[in-house]
Formats: structure tokens, sequence, C-alpha cells
């Protein structure tokens, strides 16, 4: 289903918007497939005795 817009601008504007979003969604995937879930683990792990240590 197409949606009608009351002008150009206006449906430019919206499929930029949605361009970026896509965008982020995507870098954020990336970002995240370079993390090592052991690491990541181990540093909450550190983080939470330290916490508790106090």
């Amino acid at each position: 289903m197409q949606q009608a817009y009351k002008n150009r601008s206006q449906a430019i504007e919206e499929a930029v918007s949605e361009k970026l979003d896509r965008l982020k969604r995507g870098r954020l995937a990336r970002e995240c497939a370079k993390l090592d879930p052991v690491e990541e683990q181990e540093l909450a792990e550190e983080g939470f005795c330290e916490v508790m240590d106090q």
C-alpha cells in the first residue's frame, strides 16, 4: 500500500529518515559482531564484583 503525501518534499524527507534508520541499525549490528562474548562477560563480572566490594 502506498502512502499519499501532501508534497514531494515530505515524501523525500520520510524516505531519507527511513534510510538513515536502516543505516544506523546496520552499523550497530556490524559493531556488535566485533565483540567477543567471553571477554564482554568477563568485563561485566569484573565490574559487578567491584560494585559489590564497595
